[in-house]
Formats: C-alpha cells, sequence, structure tokens
C-alpha cells in the first residue's frame, strides 16, 4: 500500500537535497538554506520601519 503523503515528502526531501546538497543522516552539520549579508539585511528593514516578518500577516 502506497501511502501518499510519504511519496510526497519523499519527493520533496530529493529536491532539497539536489538544491542545497545536504544529506540528513549522511551529512551531519546542519545545511544552508540560504545567503544573507547580516548588515545588509538589517539596514534593509531598518528602511522599511518596520520588521516585514511579522508585517505579513496583517489583514
Amino acid at each position: 500500500m502506497e501511502i501518499p503523503n510519504a511519496l510526497f515528502m519523499h519527493a520533496q526531501q530529493v529536491e532539497m537535497e539536489k538544491m542545497f546538497g545536504h544529506t540528513p543522516g549522511i551529512n551531519m552539520e546542519l545545511p544552508v538554506l540560504g545567503f544573507a549579508e547580516e548588515k545588509t539585511e538589517r539596514e534593509r528593514l531598518s528602511a522599511t520601519g518596520s520588521d516585514q516578518i511579522f508585517d505579513i500577516f496583517k489583514a
């Protein structure tokens, strides 16, 4: 019996491995999921006058 959710999650994991070159259980360090310079991101957020991360949920 196939479990659709398990098939979906496996396919998603395979794509993540291809994109980031990280294989869970083999690579024991945390994967890098994005590259950002802290100073640049802080300047971008302060220029908006608010923290956009929380404002996206406002109606």
